[in-house]
């Protein structure tokens, strides 16, 4: 059956479906990516301001309150702990945007492939194989995000325990 629309009136369609099913994949890539930098500083430096917080006004406070080195030791501890823990919450917060951008890539990919395939024009073997490889891709990816993200919120919540367990060694010992 021969296509009832001319080449330059089946491009202009295929352009402007693009612009309204593609681009916007597109355009939230970068959007992500700058959400990840974002996220990633902002955990890190709320997380490290009050753990480190804690330490520097632990010295003082050993001088006036602590009868005991191994109890200031111990808290210090604790305070190292919620900073490394909330490191690790920030890196997976980070990684977890950047995953999300990646799967915008793979939306955009897959709706560019769906279009072509919609509008009759030819299709490689291997774009089709490689199709498939982004849905293999794409549901990885999900998997990894749904992760990811529930260690970062583990990971931010054990920081500020960490936090407390410090902060409580402190004052009752």
């Amino acid at each position: 059956m021969p296509d009832p629309l001319d080449p330059y009136e089946k491009y202009s369609r295929f352009v402007a479906d693009w612009d309204r099913y593609v681009a916007p994949w597109r355009s939230q890539t970068l959007e992500y990516a700058k959400l990840s930098v974002e996220y990633g500083k902002l955990a890190l430096q709320s997380a490290f301001i009050l753990n480190r917080g804690a330490m520097v006004a632990l010295a003082p406070l050993i001088q006036s309150h602590i009868d005991s080195v191994q109890q200031a030791t111990a808290s210090a501890i604790w305070f190292v702990i919620g900073l490394m823990v909330a490191a690790l919450a920030a890196f997976l917060a980070y990684y977890n945007f950047a995953v999300i951008g990646e799967l915008c890539v793979i939306y955009a990919d897959t709706q560019n492939f769906e279009l072509r395939k919609n509008y009759g024009y030819d299709l490689t073997p291997d774009e089709v194989q490689v199709h498939s490889t982004l849905q293999t891709k794409r549901k990885l990816r999900h998997k990894i995000v749904i992760a990811t993200m529930l260690l970062a919120i583990l990971a931010g919540f054990a920081s500020y325990g960490a936090f407390c367990r410090g902060a409580l060694l402190l004052a009752y010992p």
